[in-house]
């Protein structure tokens, strides 16, 4: 395949043709992106002898099934099935992995890789590894591909278009990019979606970055809404004025994930200014790491397991030694709730959420966190989850949202059901904090959140 064999449109033309060290094409079902991306790819190593190239897509039977087949039928060569390679007559090889099986190359330098439909990847984890492996002195033009359909305000879309991040370089296409190129029937068809289905009719077709559409996902629909709202990564979401409360999940051992969440109940409204998440620390840590911040904290809420005894010399609780650590400030334990009640109270409050630029990551979580699917009953068309969680990275900041819930729905916030009995600076609609605004008389701020 060359490049004179083919009617290239303006942003195939853009992608093939970057210089910039990361290029990404995301773009609509039948903009060309993996043809473009193979297309570049072969390039690379046909210009360049001795070149080591690298075909990446996340699971391996959509390596197996698709990749591996779009490859062989783009370029008619063949992709040897023992070792997933392609070795070129210029001693240029072409390597087709796996997520699971990138862990592997740590020895390896590489001239280029492509990761196709890199939205797959919850995190930029395997895309940083790959970085690091392009330093192969055979090919003095380096390069890393990202293939991908939008999937909200994930990290691809951190990374390309909201920081424009130093040699990232977006090309983007949509529906009309590929109008001309389309079947009529199809084009019909893809625009009933925008009634049948709306989110992915504004992810495939529009091409739009503010609709999640993860497979089982709990809150999606309840995100998308807030993105479209302009309620997610606000930079001045903070009143110097209100206490912050946060709401944690305590990692069981050493090596797991504790996640924090800070949060101020301004009228009725609830601002997430802040996220921590972090592992393989001690409480010590995470006291430092709340000391740090310059909050005026009304309490803290841990999770239920806080009271659960540790072995030790001395034999304590996570909740006695985070008060022995921080003895000015109040802790509470929340209630235990049944796992799909939290969950339930988490989709009845996030319309009231606003969220700060610093909980990135909280809100990633709050994205992808999904059910468990159904190996068994689920097919490539139609997949089935089970009721439960899947416990991923995902869940901790999850967890630690769904113990805000909780208190929220079915608690009170610092022991005060009936509102703050003080007066208080919050901020009006217009972000003026000037006014003094007394619960007890302008409105419940706790007791009235049932």
């Amino acid at each position: 395949m060359s490049q004179q064999q083919i009617v290239l449109t303006a942003p195939q033309r853009a992608f093939v043709n970057s210089k910039a060290r990361y290029p990404a094409f995301v773009g609509s079902w039948g903009c060309g992106k993996t043809m473009c991306g193979i297309l570049r790819g072969l390039g690379l190593s046909e210009t360049f002898p001795n070149n080591l190239g690298l075909i990446v897509r996340k699971k391996f039977t959509d390596l197996r099934d698709s990749t591996l087949k779009d490859f062989e039928r783009y370029t008619g060569l063949s992709v040897r099935k023992d070792d997933k390679e392609v070795k070129l007559p210029n001693k240029s090889v072409i390597m087709f992995r796996h997520g699971e099986e990138l862990s592997g190359l740590q020895n390896v330098n590489l001239g280029w890789f492509m990761i196709e439909q890199t939205e797959e990847f919850d995190t930029s984890e395997q895309f940083d590894l790959l970085r690091g492996r392009l330093r192969r002195a055979e090919c003095p033009v380096r390069q890393g591909m990202v293939i991908a359909n939008t999937n909200g305000h994930n990290w691809i879309w951190d990374a390309w278009k909201r920081r424009k991040l130093p040699e990232h370089e977006l090309v983007e296409a949509n529906i009309e990019d590929v109008r001309g190129y389309i079947p009529a029937d199809t084009i019909a068809d893809w625009e009933r979606m925008q009634v049948e289905n709306p989110r992915k009719y504004n992810r495939y077709v529009l091409n739009s970055w503010e609709d999640y559409d993860l497979e089982g996902a709990f809150y999606a629909a309840l995100m998308s809404d807030a993105l479209k709202e302009g309620r997610v990564g606000i930079d001045t979401l903070y009143e110097s004025a209100a206490p912050v409360y946060t709401f944690w999940d305590l990692g069981l051992r050493a090596s797991d994930t504790t996640a924090i969440w800070f949060a101020q109940f301004v009228r009725d409204e609830i601002w997430l200014i802040d996220y921590y998440e972090n592992h393989s620390e001690g409480m010590g840590h995470y006291v430092k790491v709340i000391g740090e911040r310059p909050y005026n904290y009304g309490a803290h809420y841990l999770p239920p397991d806080a009271v659960a005894r540790m072995q030790g010399e001395v034999v304590q609780t996570r909740l006695q030694i985070i008060q022995t650590l921080r003895p000015q400030d109040i802790f509470h334990v929340v209630e235990r709730e049944p796992r799909e009640v939290g969950i339930e109270a988490v989709r009845g409050l996030l319309h009231k959420c606003k969220f700060g630029s610093r909980c990135a990551a909280g809100v990633d979580a709050l994205n992808h966190y999904q059910k468990k699917k159904n190996e068994i009953l689920s097919t490539e068309a139609r997949p089935a989850f089970a009721p439960e969680p899947l416990h991923d990275w995902s869940s901790n900041g999850a967890d630690a949202f769904r113990y805000l819930a909780i208190q929220y729905r079915y608690g009170q916030i610092d022991d005060k059901p009936l509102g703050y009995p003080y007066p208080m600076l919050v901020a009006d609609e217009e972000g003026d904090a000037s006014r003094t605004w007394n619960p007890m008389t302008d409105g419940l701020l706790a007791g009235s959140r049932r």
